[in-house]
């Protein structure tokens, strides 16, 4: 494993050694494209991919794959990473918006509310829901004893089973 000292330094990393998160969507292959012949011109990635050690010369990408997926295709053999760890995680989706931290037991209605127009913004899943409603019907019904979101699915506010997975990624209890 890495020192920890490496931990936020730019790196460089031979892509074989990376690979994409078990979950991670491939992107499109014209967004692939369209990046891989940038790399090809200038043999080198300038936006580094954010990366998690998993094992001795072996990483994971939290951020950027798309980076990674071009580099392959234009057969680089090394790519600028910024090594981060397991606590580091949070913060980076944070940073990349793909997790927020609104609590969703303390928050305010308000609050509630723009994050499902957010959500709702982002996801077409979502689009049935009225935000101010269902804000509403969780500010009134919530209860410090929650221990999962499995109980907003019994609010009727048109959030069902296979929203929740969504909602853990902007919401926290």
């Amino acid at each position: 494993m890495e020192e920890f000292s490496d931990i936020g330094s730019y790196i460089r990393i031979p892509c074989q050694q990376i690979k994409l998160r078990e979950n991670e969507q491939k992107s499109h292959p014209a967004l692939v494209e369209a990046i891989a012949e940038k790399l090809k011109a200038n043999g080198r990635n300038y936006l580094p991919l954010i990366v998690e050690e998993v094992d001795e010369d072996e990483y994971e990408v939290l951020l950027n794959a798309d980076v990674l997926e071009a580099a392959q295709k234009a057969k680089l053999d090394f790519v600028w990473c910024i090594l981060a760890d397991e606590q580091r995680r949070k913060q980076i989706e944070v940073e990349a918006k793909q997790r927020f931290e609104v609590n969703i037991l303390t928050a305010s209605e308000k609050t509630i509310a723009e994050m499902l127009d957010y959500i709702k913004s982002v996801n077409p899943s979502f689009r049935q829901i009225d935000p101010e409603q269902a804000a509403k019907a969780i500010v009134e019904n919530r209860s410090e004893t929650w221990k999962s979101f499995r109980p907003l699915t019994k609010l009727r506010c048109q959030i069902g089973e296979k929203k929740l997975k969504t909602l853990e990624t902007y919401f926290c209890l």
